[in-house]
């Protein structure tokens, strides 16, 4: 066991976290959450050649984007790659095809 709070004290302290990335992320702020890192909303356009004829409707839809903190970039110089042994298997269709 980790921690003597329950899942029901977690999930309360998950729905009040949401809620305030909300708001926050919808005001333009950047979220630090510490070690674990920050999240920033990023919104773009499609682009025009005279800025009177930049209209609302091209804007792109809205992403969330994550940059991990420390412990989560050096976790990410760690892992190691393998190359996994694959077979192949053929089967016979007996459906019919028209």
């Amino acid at each position: 066991m980790l921690s003597t709070a329950t899942a029901g004290d977690v999930a309360c302290i998950m729905d009040g976290l949401m809620l305030l990335m909300r708001q926050h992320l919808m005001k333009g702020y950047i979220v630090e959450l510490g070690d674990l890192g920050n999240y920033r909303l990023s919104v773009g356009s499609h682009g025009v050649k005279r800025p009177e004829d930049f209209e609302v409707h091209l804007f792109k839809k809205p992403r969330i984007l994550f940059s991990p903190g420390p412990l989560l970039k050096e976790l990410c110089k760690n892992v190691h790659y393998e190359k996994a042994k694959c077979k192949i298997v053929e089967r016979e269709c007996k459906q019919s095809h028209g």
